[in-house]
């Protein structure tokens, strides 16, 4: 029978459903109080998981000799419960300097790394991690500080996945302990009469965790609330609940975009949207190329959006938001020069053009449509193509002719949009230009014999 602290876990871990029967389940174990309370609970609820457990240990290379004493002491652990030991080593300190992270970076993607290649070979499906409700805990008060939404508040999840391949290969860490205190691991490793190493460097106060562990949380616990580590964890569960609504909603919204490609959405989608579902997007849209704003990135793209930025505003990593046509786009900024098109339209008939990530149709409609102009003045093509300078348009119901220059900056479009604005000409002179009347010149008369327009869609509209 397990005992009540196996018990709760076990019931953590049905909830959640974070494992199943014949999963390959390593645990991940640094040798420290959590990761061996984790592997002695596993142990106890291996028969009603029915799992494979076996032990996954990183040697960081941090600590010298006391962390090769961990590592014997972890293979010496796995031993003696008949478990499976998965192992190696990894320079750290070398891997922080050259990438110039910090230990605590450089050591976490380091052991995601390990967990990876665990996977990969085949050796796991599954790893639990230890992170407990004070970890929790921390991560919040963390991310509070340095600045955060809703996703930040999130927190630790109980389960990530960490490979993904073609839809089909899916592997996962979990988190059976987020709802554990840290206090309840000790007292049941003691009742076990079970040792367990001590990390010297988790009272190393230059690192911001173990501040936030020694120093401000027990000032929160002592001075505000003895329960305040319960309520941080709860808050965590509140904010993953909702983002979760959030992500399943964006696509719909949409949010598409990748490393490749960037992304794009039209303004008027966006402006449409409360303020909240605004920035949710941008971030969503950032997310799907790879990059994650912060607040005050969001606010100068929003403002981008608003019109009260002109052109465009750089992002981090190379890449850059513009209003570029009635869009928003995120691209990396060497992809962003000026690149002149022209695309013969059929007349009736359609052409995509790729810069804009639009069609242009040429239809059939009724001469007296406000839109209508004379096919028999149009020729068997239009030719669509970016304004260009000394272009001039007379737009119907206009007094005079005009440069297209002036006629844009009466409508406030500047920047990359601006120099994309389309334009349909017939023999040099254009007929058509987007946001405008029809070209005075061309425009349809009651009596016309046939009469088209020309339509702009997204190229998945039908």
């Amino acid at each position: 029978m397990p005992q009540p602290l196996a018990t709760t876990v076990l019931n953590y871990i049905r909830r959640l459903d974070l494992v199943r029967a014949g999963d390959r389940l390593a645990i991940a174990c640094s040798g420290g109080a959590d990761s061996v309370a984790l592997l002695r609970i596993l142990l106890e609820l291996r028969g009603e998981l029915g799992s494979v457990l076996s032990v996954a240990h990183l040697n960081h290379g941090i600590r010298g000799a006391a962390a090769d004493e961990d590592e014997q002491f972890v293979r010496d652990l796995a031993f003696r419960y008949g478990l499976e030991l998965h192992s190696d080593r990894v320079d750290t300190p070398s891997h922080a300097a050259e990438k110039r992270q910090s230990l605590e970076t450089a050591a976490r993607e380091l052991r995601y790394g390990f967990f990876e290649r665990l996977m990969r070979r085949g050796a796991v499906n599954k790893i639990a991690t230890a992170h407990t409700q004070h970890d929790q805990a921390e991560t919040v008060l963390m991310r509070v500080a340095r600045g955060t939404g809703t996703r930040g508040l999130a927190g630790i999840h109980p389960r990530i996945e960490l490979v993904r391949d073609a839809g089909t290969f899916r592997c996962e860490v979990v988190r059976p302990l987020l709802r554990t205190r840290r206090s309840e691991l000790v007292s049941y490793l003691r009742d076990l009469d079970q040792p367990w190493r001590e990390d010297a460097t988790n009272l190393d106060q230059h690192h911001t965790r173990n501040r936030v562990r020694h120093t401000l949380l027990p000032l929160l616990e002592r001075e505000f609330n003895p329960a305040v580590v319960e309520r941080l964890s709860e808050l965590a569960e509140i904010a993953r609940a909702e983002d979760d609504v959030w992500r399943d909603r964006m696509p719909a919204l949409g949010e598409q975009g990748s490393e490749e490609a960037g992304a794009r959405i039209a303004i008027d989608r966006i402006l449409e949207q409360p303020i909240a579902v605004q920035r949710r997007m941008l971030r969503g849209l950032g997310e799907a190329c790879g990059i994650t704003m912060d607040f005050a990135e969001v606010e100068r793209v929003l403002a981008l959006v608003r019109g009260d930025v002109q052109s465009s505003v750089d992002l981090h990593d190379g890449w850059l938001a513009e209003r570029a046509y009635r869009e928003l786009r995120i691209e990396r900024r060497q992809s962003s020069e000026q690149r002149d098109f022209e695309y013969n339209l059929p007349v009736p008939g359609e052409v995509e053009v790729p810069e804009l990530g639009r069609r242009f149709v040429a239809e059939p409609c009724p001469a007296d449509s406000p839109d209508a102009l004379d096919a028999s003045l149009l020729g068997d093509s239009l030719l669509v193509r970016n304004w260009r300078a000394g272009d001039r348009f007379w737009p119907l119901y206009s007094k005079s002719e005009k440069k297209v220059k002036e006629l844009l900056a009466q409508k406030h479009v500047s920047g990359r949009e601006r120099a994309l604005w389309p334009v349909a000409t017939s023999n040099g002179q254009i007929a058509w230009m987007s946001g405008f009347p029809v070209g005075k010149r061309f425009a349809a008369v009651p009596g016309t014999a046939s009469a088209v327009r020309v339509v702009e869609r997204s190229p998945v509209e039908g």
